[in-house]
């Protein structure tokens, strides 16, 4: 079993665990204490990571334990949504209420969370790279006013990484996308990788349906036989290996202190896994009336 605590260099030139906690399912009617809870359990863990959003409608509930935290042991995440981002006074007021839900004083990444854009005016999505430059450009402001430490984007392709690159000042330093072992995406990581720009993974697992899931997969659960290891152990481990980081959600102790437990796969074990690739999506982002995984 390997050191949970690792972290990757970013672009910017700061540090980012390897392995976070998403907290996109930490919100419960029923369970008014879920997202606090499970939080305090990640910390007791040695979590730092923290995948947030404004669309997860819980940083509030996030920030009361973020808020009585040590700084230094926090890294946090958040993301602004698709109607926060028509203009650059928009943005301003989404990270604003971001950093005062989460009691924090900075964020250590925010991220683009889709590279379309709701319209008001028209009420639906668009996908203009003006507007995405226009973004960056106010992205690139929240670092030099000191809001954000590192900067990035998630749910782009390719084409669309190639225009930011065109013009920034300050380049992305991670790129959040699904990937897992159904889902591979290899010409994209290899892009990312050669530019410096940090993959992360959501959904890293796959699927949690038990048909057609990585997690039921009978070559990850031989690999996992073989290691004695889980099936997400496995899965995280691979990620890893292949040079990103994972931000697996949980909201049960024991699975967050699995998520974060990795084994030393062999060359063989890796090679069964990149077998598995069906370019199966989970998020394919068709709800947002933009096809952007096939328009540019």
């Amino acid at each position: 079993m390997s050191d949970p605590l690792r972290e990757i260099a970013l672009a910017s030139g700061h540090t980012m665990p390897l392995i976070g906690l998403g907290t996109g399912q930490l919100k419960n009617s029923y369970k008014p204490m879920l997202a606090q809870d499970s939080v305090k359990s990640a910390l007791e863990l040695g979590y730092k990571h923290f995948d947030c959003a404004a669309i997860y409608a819980n940083e509030s509930d996030l920030g009361q334990v973020f808020g009585t935290t040590d700084r230094l042991k926090l890294f946090v995440t958040s993301k602004v949504w698709n109607n926060q981002k028509e203009t650059p006074e928009q943005m301003m007021g989404a990270l604003t209420k971001t950093l005062q839900d989460l009691q924090l004083k900075y964020l250590d990444l925010y991220l683009i969370h889709w590279p379309a854009t709701w319209i008001e005016r028209d009420q639906k999505h668009v996908l203009d790279l003006d507007l995405i430059k226009m973004q960056w450009r106010t992205m690139e402001s929240f670092v030099k006013q000191g809001l954000v430490q590192s900067i990035g984007v998630s749910n782009f392709t390719i084409p669309l990484l190639e225009h930011i690159l065109s013009f920034c000042e300050i380049q992305p330093s991670v790129n959040q996308v699904e990937m897992h072992p159904y889902l591979q995406q290899p010409e994209l990581l290899d892009f990312c990788l050669k530019h410096q720009i940090v993959i992360t993974a959501y959904s890293p697992l796959g699927s949690s349906s038990k048909e057609n899931a990585p997690l039921q997969d009978p070559v990850i659960l031989k690999i996992a036989q073989k290691h004695n290891a889980s099936p997400a152990q496995v899965i995280v481990s691979w990620a890893l290996k292949r040079g990103y980081a994972a931000i697996p959600k949980s909201s049960n102790p024991q699975r967050m202190r699995e998520n974060q437990t990795t084994v030393a796969l062999d060359q063989d074990d890796m090679e069964r896994i990149r077998s598995l690739d069906r370019n199966q999506r989970k998020f394919d982002g068709l709800d947002l009336g933009v096809n952007i995984f096939g328009t540019l």
